[in-house]
C-alpha cells in the first residue's frame, strides 16, 4: 500500500476494515517503509545497470564505439508551475529508450518542517545530530532549475555508473544545454554536443508551412488581381523579418505611414528605426524554401 501512496492512517483503516489488528504502530510502519526502500532501490540499480549495459551494445553495433553515448534529458514536477517543492530528471538513452540514469530533486523535508520553530531546545539538538544524512533537501534554488542541476548531475554520475560517457544529447531547450556546457562534467576535453538539430527544423519547417498557408491566403485575398504583387506580398514577411540595421530588406513591404511594417512607417515619418533581432540564417534556411514552393 505504500508503494501506491498510501501513508499510515489509511493502512490502519484498511486494517480495521478487515479486521486484521490494531497493532500497526509508527515503529512498524517505519520498519516496513525502511524495507521497501531498500528493495525498491537494489532493483533500480540493477535495472539501470541493465539498461546500461544495453545502450552500450547497441551504440557500438551503430556507431562503432560504446563508450559515448547519445541521451535525451526530460524533467517532471510534482505539480505545474514554478512554486513544486519535488521533481524527478531522467536520463534516457538513445538506442534503447530506456532511462538509464535518474535524479530525484527535492526543496521540501518533512522531518525539517516539523521540527522548524523548535530551534535551541535540547529535543531539537539531538534529531539536528543524526538528522542530516536523512535530510530530504538536495536543492535550494529555483523548481525550474531542478532539471538543469539534475542533467549535470546525471553527466558527472555516468562514468561511475556506466563507465561511459554521455557524448551527445537530445531535445533538451537551450537554456539547459547551455549550463550543462559551462558546468564541463568530464575532465578531459570530450565536449558535450547537441543532435536535436533535425528535431527542431522539424519543427521549424512545420510551423512555417502553418504560417505560409496563411501568409499566402492573406496575400491572395489582397492581391487576387496581380500576381507579381501577390508573389511581393508573399515574400515581404520573410525579407522583413530577415533584415538588419546594417542590411534591410523592405522592399516588398507596403510604404507609408500606416504599413504594418515598422520601418516603412519610419521612413515615412522621417523617424529613426531600430531593427528587432533577425532571423538567424540558420533558420532562414529552413524557412526559404517554404516561401519557394508553388
Amino acid at each position: 500500500m505504500r508503494l501506491v501512496g498510501i501513508g499510515i492512517n489509511g493502512i490502519r483503516n484498511f486494517i480495521a476494515l478487515i479486521d486484521l489488528t490494531a497493532n500497526f504502530n509508527n515503529n512498524t510502519n517505519y520498519g516496513i517503509v525502511k524495507i521497501l526502500q531498500i528493495s525498491a532501490k537494489s532493483i533500480y540499480e540493477a535495472v539501470v545497470k541493465k539498461a546500461g549495459t544495453e545502450e552500450k551494445k547497441k551504440t557500438l553495433e551503430a556507431e562503432n564505439r560504446g563508450d559515448i553515448l547519445t541521451v535525451s534529458g526530460d524533467g517532471s514536477w510534482s505539480k505545474r508551475g514554478f512554486t513544486s517543492r519535488m521533481g524527478i530528471v531522467s536520463v534516457i538513452g538513445k538506442y534503447t529508450n530506456k532511462i538509464l540514469d535518474v535524479a530525484v530533486k527535492s526543496s521540501f523535508c518533512k522531518a525539517c518542517a516539523f521540527w522548524k520553530g523548535q530551534e535551541g531546545t535540547p529535543e531539537y539538538e539531538a534529531w539536528f545530530e543524526t538528522h542530516g544524512s536523512e535530510c530530504n533537501v538536495n536543492h535550494e534554488d529555483s523548481a525550474g532549475k531542478m532539471e538543469v542541476d539534475g542533467i549535470i548531475e546525471k553527466f558527472k554520475r555516468s562514468e561511475e555508473l556506466h563507465n561511459a560517457k554521455y557524448g551527445y544529447i537530445r531535445y533538451i531547450d537551450t537554456k539547459t544545454f547551455n549550463m550543462l556546457l559551462e558546468a564541463k562534467p568530464y575532465d578531459d576535453d570530450l565536449t558535450v554536443k547537441k543532435k536535436g538539430m533535425r528535431f527542431a527544423r522539424e519543427r521549424v519547417y512545420k510551423r512555417g508551412n502553418e504560417a505560409r498557408k496563411r501568409i499566402l491566403w492573406l496575400g491572395s485575398l489582397r492581391n487576387f488581381n496581380s500576381v507579381e504583387n501577390m508573389r511581393k506580398a508573399i515574400w515581404a514577411t520573410f525579407h522583413h523579418k530577415s533584415s538588419t540595421d546594417e542590411n534591410p530588406q523592405h522592399e516588398y513591404c507596403p510604404p507609408g505611414e500606416d504599413s504594418w511594417c515598422g520601418w516603412r512607417k519610419a521612413e515615412a515619418t522621417g523617424e529613426e528605426y531600430t531593427h528587432p533581432p533577425a532571423l538567424d540564417e540558420d533558420v532562414q534556411q529552413v524557412l526559404k524554401p517554404i516561401y519557394d514552393l508553388r
